[in-house]
């Protein structure tokens, strides 16, 4: 759990995608280097608000159990992807440099659900072989990476998920590339950008 002590919470971002760089500039030029963070609402306080702060190594955790949880669920997907994947990316061929790092983040975009699965792969004593390098994102041209998609696998936690009058915080107004109760859903509605007091 992510210790509030000395942090106050400025407000969610935007969806920040490939703007990575530039964006952790704007918030260095605003804030100071290390003087802004974020972090992920988490769990229901007795009065029934959001009250835990999950790091990002915490929410990567989440990510990957939700994803274990699927596999579990539909364990046809696991398996078909071990036969047709020799390896799995998000938004760069180099995505697979990272292994099972989820802090080595070597693209311009931060990507999690394909280290998520390498941890999953490693952590059940499998490997992948297939001949085929898999994206797992929404717009894959491979079906297992469109299904796979954080976009569509659901989130273990769905009740830790924030919505506003029913939708996703960051897109009131506008329809999300995923779906609600998502492991995106909870990765770009939950996170909060947070300064040094």
């Amino acid at each position: 759990m992510f210790d509030k002590s000395g942090w106050q919470v400025v407000g969610r971002p935007p969806q920040i995608g490939r703007r990575k760089k530039e964006y952790y500039a704007e918030l260095d030029k605003q804030y100071g280097p290390g003087n802004w963070d974020f972090v992920w609402l988490s769990g229901t306080g007795s009065n029934g608000e959001l009250a835990t702060w999950k790091s990002y190594l915490e929410m990567c955790a989440l990510y990957e159990e939700s994803y274990r949880d699927h596999f579990r669920n539909h364990p046809w997907l696991f398996e078909e992807l071990l036969r047709e994947a020799k390896e799995v990316y998000d938004n760069a061929l180099s995505n697979v440099e990272s292994g099972t790092n989820y802090k080595h983040q070597e693209a311009d975009a931060t990507h999690i659900q394909d280290i998520a699965i390498r941890n999953i792969v490693k952590h059940m004593g499998r490997v992948f072989y297939g001949d085929e390098l898999i994206q797992i994102k929404g717009s894959s041209k491979h079906p297992l990476g469109r299904c796979l998609s954080p976009g569509f696998v659901p989130f273990k936690f769905p009740e830790s998920i924030i919505l506003v009058d029913g939708h996703l915080p960051n897109f009131i107004g506008k329809i999300p590339w995923y779906l609600a109760y998502s492991v995106e859903s909870y990765y770009q509605g939950n996170r909060i950008l947070i300064v040094k007091c």
